[in-house]
């Protein structure tokens, strides 16, 4: 395998999948997906389908199904996250990230990790009156950005000792067509219909 995703199935997953298969064979893609599935994880699921791309039913949390992975590929895309932040349990962000690290080892120059994080690590500064710059610290106000930012910090540290290739992404939101059920951006949608 060439290229692993984790979260394949949604939001931006679904999304992304479709620009990956014109990049790579769909033979060189695997999707790690949730056993465990609501319904936008559900058509994300068909889509991969469609795509004829392989699957890999797995749980981050407990590690279950992350043995025997493919060893040594070129592009790791982690999407894969608690990003309700009405939730109580954001481990696969943190113990998650682990976990399929330690299950892919050994990593190496030849790998790059993309590790989409989030603005939320940075949500709780005190001074918003100037940019926020890489040298400020990190104030994470709640769970979800505590978590994502050890996320951060484990891969940090991996990827130097370990000489992979490593991208951060933290994107401060995510907006497109049929967003997650009950979210803000569903509400607000619903909203200005109704107006």
């Amino acid at each position: 395998m060439k290229v692993l995703v984790t979260g394949a199935t949604g939001f931006i997953g679904r999304r992304l999948v479709k620009l990956a298969v014109k990049s790579f064979n769909p033979a060189e893609i695997l999707c790690f997906v949730r056993n465990k599935k609501n319904s936008l994880e559900k058509s994300g699921y068909r889509v991969v389908k469609e795509l004829g791309l392989k699957t890999k039913n797995v749980d981050l949390v407990t590690g279950k199904g992350l043995k025997n992975l493919p060893k040594f590929p070129d592009l790791i895309i982690h999407l894969a996250a608690q990003a309700e932040t009405g939730k109580k349990d954001y481990k696969c962000n943190d113990l998650g990230t682990k976990n399929l690290v330690e299950a892919l080892e050994p990593l190496g120059p030849k790998t790059h990790f993309v590790h989409i994080s989030t603005m939320v690590a940075m949500s709780g500064r005190k001074d918003a009156s100037y940019p926020f710059n890489e040298k400020e610290p990190f104030v994470p106000s709640n769970e979800y950005g505590r978590t994502k930012l050890r996320a951060e910090e484990f891969l940090l540290e991996k990827a130097r000792l370990d000489k992979f290739r490593l991208t951060i992404l933290r994107p401060n939101t995510v907006y497109g067509a049929n967003p997650r059920k009950n979210s803000l951006f569903d509400f607000l949608k619903k909203l200005i219909v109704k107006e």
